[in-house]
């Protein structure tokens, strides 16, 4: 048979069933994804000023993000809410 689309109503595991007999079946890793609270956002955010080549990896290795999640905290383009009272700090 085709490819098989699973959705979840629930975050958690989402298996898709193996494409050929004897194959295993191959967990979705889209409901694995690292969430940052807010506070973590502001810190993430505050350490714009002294980053350097290297802070958005190292940022992102220590809360379990991308590198991406974290330069979109720096450009305003996510948790924009929570940090717009530090944009002039």
């Amino acid at each position: 048979p085709g490819p098989v689309v699973c959705t979840a109503s629930k975050p958690g595991p989402v298996v898709y069933p193996a494409s050929e007999p004897g194959a295993e079946a191959v967990p979705d890793r889209a409901f694995d994804r690292a969430r940052l609270t807010p506070d973590q956002a502001i810190d993430i955010f505050k350490m714009k000023r002294t980053k350097t080549a290297r802070t958005a990896s190292l940022l992102a290795t220590k809360y379990g993000v991308t590198p991406k999640a974290i330069r979109d905290i720096w450009r305003r383009k996510s948790w924009s809410q929570e940090t717009r009272p530090h944009w002039n700090k």
